[in-house]
């Protein structure tokens, strides 16, 4: 904010006696912004979410910051979760039973299961910003931030487990490529298959029948 002219309250406008030194001018121009900067931060998840990409938080018992629990942002209902109930796990049961039709909704065209709970990983719409593929193989760099563009992102939500698409894919390809065949044995089959009844056969065996 900027204040101009002369000083507060004297009739001149010279810069006499009485005029606010400059370095005061500036320190209340700089908390208002400062104000204003954590008011947004305060609202906006995805300012948030940009922030902690990178000034990750110390994960004490009080974040050093805000003097508040660290929290999870939870990337099916928005909300920003305490890590203890987001680790236990609790709070993503309790999270998927509230939204059981959106999860339903989520398709799982890749035969890939969860290595955890044996379910198929369903296909993550664009709902959250980043993700880490879980895949020990994955050829992406370790813990790298993958953004989710609604299409790249298998999840089970209950396990926190997460693939990107090269590693769902070639998953899924291993998986086909594994899955049992049908086999025929030739040997059972007949060797010589009769021809079928004449006209003139078909006929005497109908006439038979009823005589």
């Amino acid at each position: 904010m900027f204040i101009g002219g002369g000083g507060f309250g004297g009739a001149g406008g010279g810069g006499g006696d009485g005029g606010a030194p400059s370095w005061l001018i500036y320190l209340f121009g700089s908390l208002i912004t400062i104000f204003f900067a954590c008011s947004i931060y305060a609202r906006c998840h995805c300012c948030r979410e940009w922030l902690e990409s990178k000034i990750p938080c110390l994960k004490g018992p009080f974040c050093g910051c805000c003097g508040k629990q660290p929290t999870t942002p939870c990337y099916l209902c928005g909300d920003r979760i305490k890590d203890d109930p987001w680790n236990d796990g609790s709070h993503r049961k309790e999270c998927a039973s509230r939204n059981e039709a959106v999860l339903g909704a989520m398709p799982t065209p890749y035969a890939v299961n969860c290595p955890k709970c044996g379910k198929k990983l369903r296909v993550w719409p664009k709902r959250g910003s980043f993700f880490t593929c879980d895949d020990k193989d994955c050829p992406q760099e370790e813990n790298a931030k993958l953004i989710n563009i609604g299409t790249n992102r298998l999840n089970c939500f209950i396990c926190d487990y997460d693939l990107c698409l090269s590693c769902a894919k070639r998953k899924d390809a291993a998986a086909a490529k594994n899955a049992p065949t049908l086999s025929l044995n030739v040997s059972q089959l007949p060797t010589e298959i009769a021809p079928p009844p004449s006209y003139e056969e078909s006929q005497h065996t109908v006439v038979s029948e009823y005589v």
